[in-house]
């Protein structure tokens, strides 16, 4: 293969963007907190609002406002990018998949510029952070900045089942080590920086990234022209079935994949209130084990999951299901931990979660032609939007109400929820690993059995 160069490794610009973004949350959190505390307070009522002091933040009226904005916010983003995913999915596809990469990134600095805005005044409406998210959202959001990304490595690596999957599993590596990146400077610089100063070098950031995407190789897809123009919903979603019917593999990969997704987004909103609840764990301690634990996933990614890829020859069905199995282990110990050291324990488990998330994108790849990668890659965005939004609501609804009955009940739905589609996964292996949409199906089968095709 060629060496990754600069200009047409897309990489680089993802690693840098997730800096940002790990660092977004924990600050967009305390942004919150801190625009709840000024519309609660009142002149009977005056609240510091510019202390870290825990008070304010255990007042019960902030508490629940702040959680609100929280989720209006998230809502915003998740139904923007459900409206723009596809339709970026498309231009990746009949136009190029730098210009679908692009547009997202321009939304996002839009968004920057807006919360900045926000700084100026506190006297300035929540709206305002609920439009910014809004914004960021229509032109793609984060989603679609990660479609974009695995779009353009799988329609680069076409007719190299192993390159590719080993490719994709790097550009999750990439998501990880800058949220890595990015929660150790948080943990640094959260005290030191002013949220002024955060938001020029996330505006900074991310002014790089779209430059970098400017110079990057543009991928257009061959052969788009002879394609009959079908209608924006039918064309959209035609990579989904065959000759009419629905794809069974697919279907059973996206299910995994949603279940998978589910369990991880659910525990990223609350583990931090979960663990505060249930340890008072500090937020230094909170930083350390998401840190580590990040840290460990992306060492798997990097260099075990290639390794396994390549000298061990695992198939991709086998190395999804490990990951989902683990990811179910690593829920179910997070519940029933009894000590903060306990707990630590998650991080073995939790360090083979990520190969679910590559191997199931590499082998939906399998199943849809070249030129529909793109739209793939933004309905696997989309689902993760659906399903962002979708555990935003239930565990922001769960979690509250188990808190005086069983506070882990969360962590017991999550690995629970993964049992079906592992099982799902082992009685489909024999059909997943035959089909491939190029119609040859050898990429697979050379491996599982020996049909007698030989790569050219």
């Amino acid at each position: 293969g060629m060496p990754p160069s600069l200009h047409s490794s897309v990489h680089l610009p993802l690693g840098l963007y997730s800096i940002t973004s790990a660092m977004f949350m924990p600050s967009f959190k305390s942004l919150i907190y801190r625009k709840a505390c000024f519309d609660v307070s009142n002149a009977t009522h005056p609240l510091d609002c510019d202390s870290d002091n825990s008070t304010v933040y255990s007042h019960a009226g902030i508490q629940a406002w702040a959680n609100e904005i929280s989720m209006w916010s998230s809502a915003a983003m998740c139904v923007g990018a459900i409206l723009s995913s596809m339709a970026l999915g498309r231009i990746g596809d009949r136009r190029s998949h730098r210009i679908a990469l692009l547009v997202p990134l321009t939304g996002l600095i839009a968004s920057d510029l807006l919360l900045l805005l926000q700084w100026t005044s506190y006297q300035s409406s929540t709206m305002l952070l609920i439009l910014a998210e809004a914004v960021f959202g229509l032109c793609g959001g984060y989603v679609s900045i990660l479609s974009s990304c695995f779009a353009y490595t799988s329609v680069k690596h076409e007719g190299d089942e192993e390159g590719r999957s080993v490719s994709i599993a790097r550009l999750e590596g990439s998501i990880g080590l800058g949220a890595v990146v990015g929660l150790l400077l948080c943990s640094q610089l959260g005290g030191i920086l002013s949220y002024q100063h955060l938001f020029l070098f996330f505006i900074a950031i991310h002014v790089i990234c779209l430059i970098l995407v400017l110079f990057m190789a543009d991928l257009r897809p061959s052969g788009s022209g002879r394609r009959k123009r079908e209608s924006l919903w039918k064309e959209s979603f035609q990579f989904l079935s065959k000759s009419g019917s629905i794809k069974r593999p697919l279907l059973v990969l996206l299910i995994a994949f949603f279940a998978c997704f589910f369990a991880f987004i659910g525990s990223s909103h609350i583990i931090l209130y979960y663990l505060k609840h249930r340890f008072t764990m500090s937020m230094t301690t909170f930083s350390i084990y998401r840190a580590a634990e990040k840290a460990l996933s992306t060492a798997s990614a990097l260099f075990l999951f290639p390794f396994f890829r390549r000298r061990a020859s695992v198939g991709n069905v086998a190395l999804a299901v490990v990951g989902m199995s683990t990811r179910a282990l690593a829920k179910a110990w997070t519940a029933i931990a009894w000590s903060e050291t306990a707990l630590f324990a998650t991080l073995v488990p939790e360090a083979f979660s990520r190969f679910a998330a590559s191997a199931l994108r590499s082998l939906m790849a399998t199943q849809v032609r070249p030129d529909e990668q793109g739209r793939l890659f933004s309905f696997v965005a989309l689902l993760e939007a659906v399903c962002n939004l979708l555990a935003v609501v239930f565990f922001h609804t769960l979690f509250p109400w188990s808190l005086s009955k069983m506070s882990e009940l969360s962590f017991v739905v999550m690995a629970a929820l993964l049992v079906p589609p592992i099982l799902l996964l082992r009685c489909h292996r024999d059909v997943i690993e035959s089909t491939s949409a190029v119609g040859n199906g050898e990429e697979e089968s050379k491996m599982m059995s020996s049909k007698g095709q030989s790569k050219a």
